[in-house]
């Protein structure tokens, strides 16, 4: 195997590993990113799909650096490729010890590099034709839950490849809601308002309003216990807002996946219940109407 491709799969595993050591299934999330495409509309497959998600743009379309000039783009100043493997069948005569000829498959791996849409200076609404808006949402929208989230005033930016909260920049990335799916328990519309309210549980540790510390290192106790808080949060609004009629079976697995740190600490469980009934309270305090303020969470 080259160099070059294992350090694209060292890359992808650098990412993946921690995730799964620590027990962190959100990278197995309930929601598909729109389908990778190079310029000629071909989609990537395999290995290119993992790593792909995995990028921080927002776009799903690449190509390299021959096919954006050939289109009349431009790459952007100190933009950096993305390296994907490319995967070939080929067939060998091998001749054996006794003289016999035997036809192998085998498979050549090499790399080639690749640039994002956002990466190049051009019309980009050119390629437009390119992208999967055909998709037909399987979440049905909750417009108690829309305006509870309207009312906090929180930045939310939908159309990211993960769901995620920025303490440095304020901010909430997530999925389009178009891109969440069912899972063996949990319908898309619960996918999709569980991952919001979850991320909107970190929203409110920031310094301004209940000022927790969120900027922790992952895996670390304090990343686990912020991520207690902010699944639990979760669960509370999907309660209170009636996303789902009872607890849902992807918060305990959720919760279940920080056994390490609950068992470090038989308190913890407790004291991050309690945490989240402060979030709880909090974003509550931000609504229209103070009815849902002085609700109890056990």
């Amino acid at each position: 195997m080259f160099k070059n491709v294992e350090t694209i799969i060292d890359a992808v595993n650098s990412k993946l590993l921690p995730m799964i050591e620590a027990g962190d299934t959100k990278w197995l999330k309930c929601w598909s990113v729109s389908q990778f495409k190079n310029l000629q509309g071909y989609k990537y497959t395999g290995f290119n799909v993992l790593w792909l998600a995995l990028q921080s743009f927002k776009s799903p379309i690449y190509g390299t650096f021959i096919q954006w000039s050939n289109q009349g783009f431009k790459i952007k100043k100190g933009a950096s490729s993305i390296n994907l493997l490319l995967v070939s069948d080929n067939i060998k005569e091998i001749i054996n010890e006794d003289g016999t000829k035997e036809t192998k498959n085998f498979k050549f791996i090499k790399t080639f590099n690749v640039f994002n849409a956002e990466q190049v200076e051009g019309n980009i609404d050119s390629l437009n034709h390119l992208l999967d808006t055909n998709v037909v949402s399987k979440v049905t929208a909750l417009n108690n839950c829309n305006q509870y989230v309207k009312n906090t005033k929180a930045v939310i930016n939908h159309g990211s490849n993960s769901a995620y909260y920025s303490p440095t920049n304020d901010y909430i990335s997530i999925p389009d809601i178009k891109n969440f799916n069912e899972s063996k328990t949990s319908s898309a519309t619960e996918n999709y308002y569980s991952t919001l309210f979850h991320e909107l549980g970190h929203w409110s540790g920031h310094a301004s309003r209940l000022n927790r510390k969120i900027s922790n290192q992952f895996a670390s106790a304090e990343y686990a216990f912020e991520e207690l808080i902010a699944e639990l949060s979760s669960a509370y609004l999907c309660s209170q807002l009636n996303v789902s009629k009872e607890p849902r079976t992807d918060h305990a697995q959720y919760l279940a996946n920080w056994a390490k740190c609950i068992r470090a600490n038989k308190d913890t469980i407790l004291k991050a219940s309690g945490m989240a009934s402060r979030v709880l309270k909090y974003l509550n305090s931000l609504q229209a109407s103070k009815s849902n303020e002085d609700k109890q969470v056990a």
